[in-house]
């Protein structure tokens, strides 16, 4: 194995400044996920399935779309709008009727 590492270390060519690097890494900012399954991004609030009530998820900004993660996976996306509340039709839990829409 080191005789073929070896070898072709030559033809291996060094990496791009990480400047160059940084442009293709989603940068994670951790937000919590509240009791109404929601969270917050810009003074607006998104859904989340129930399940993640309480926990603390991933939140990365790709092409004006929200990608929320947990342990490594998306969960959830949603497009970045100015609406106060933004709320998928598949977690419209208990709360529907206690916020103001």
């Amino acid at each position: 194995r080191n005789f073929l590492l070896e070898k072709e270390k030559g033809d291996l060519l060094p990496l791009p400044s990480k400047e160059i690097r940084s442009r293709y890494h989603l940068k994670l900012n951790e937000v919590y996920v509240t009791n109404e399954s929601l969270f917050q991004y810009k003074y607006n609030k998104y859904s989340l399935p129930q399940e993640y009530i309480g926990k603390r998820v991933g939140l990365a900004v790709q092409n004006k779309e929200l990608l929320i993660y947990y342990n490594g996976k998306i969960i959830e996306k949603h497009p970045i709008t100015n609406n106060k509340f933004n709320i998928k039709e598949e977690h419209e839990l208990y709360y529907k009727n206690s916020l103001n829409f």
